[in-house]
């Protein structure tokens, strides 16, 4: 039987190993972080009522509508003006609709327009 005899390992081709590694993980480090920062850096709104979803009012009665906010992904309002469409007739009775859209985000409030008693 024949014993083979034991070649170690180069000590340059080791360290080139070892730094080809090191370089791989930081790489992989920096990727994970610019991906966190651009998602934690991307504008994601919301848009919010201010006050009810659904109010409620008497024929002829004047009705100021509050309007709606767009918060940025931290929650704070932003000066954006979103668009407001309001069908309201406070002159019938009826249920009308005042939409408040900006970009693809959309919030509906309901007025109900109330007989006189």
């Amino acid at each position: 039987m024949e014993i083979e005899e034991f070649v170690p390992v180069k000590k340059d081709l080791t360290k080139k190993i070892y730094l080809l590694r090191f370089i791989i993980i930081l790489l992989m480090i920096i990727t994970l972080i610019i991906a966190y920062l651009i998602i934690k850096n991307k504008k994601g709104y919301k848009l919010n009522l201010v006050g009810e979803n659904e109010v409620s009012i008497h024929i002829n009665e004047e009705y100021n509508d509050p309007g709606c906010e767009v918060l940025d992904n931290d929650g704070y309002i932003t000066e954006i003006k979103p668009k407001i469409k309001n069908d309201l007739d406070n002159k019938k009775v009826g249920t009308y609709k005042m939409t408040c859209t900006y970009k693809k985000l959309s919030k509906t409030r309901y007025i109900h327009v109330l007989p006189n008693e």
